[in-house]
């Protein structure tokens, strides 16, 4: 009977601990960028102009600026002009 309790109790902690760690890891990763991006854009933009969420978004636009800029260049110096389309890089 104790074997079957904790047997269930293990699967049930290896089963939700992955949840709830990638939960709390992007509730995290969210808070310390709009803390560190939020003060900077305080700071550059007029405080009535800012909104909540601004630094997430800023983040997210540069990420893809960053990666199109990337897939562009491999693209361009890597793989042959008529073929860049094709790939999703």
């Amino acid at each position: 009977m104790f074997g079957f309790i904790s047997r269930n109790i293990l699967t049930g902690l290896l089963t939700i601990l992955p949840i709830v760690l990638t939960v709390y890891l992007l509730y995290w990763f969210g808070v310390t960028t709009e803390n560190f991006l939020g003060g900077l854009i305080k700071s550059i933009v007029h405080e009535s102009l800012y909104w909540p969420g601004m630094g997430i978004a800023i983040t997210l636009l540069a990420w893809h600026g960053y990666r199109s800029w990337f897939d562009w260049s491999i693209c361009n110096r890597h793989v042959d002009a008529r073929l860049c389309g094709t790939f999703n890089l």
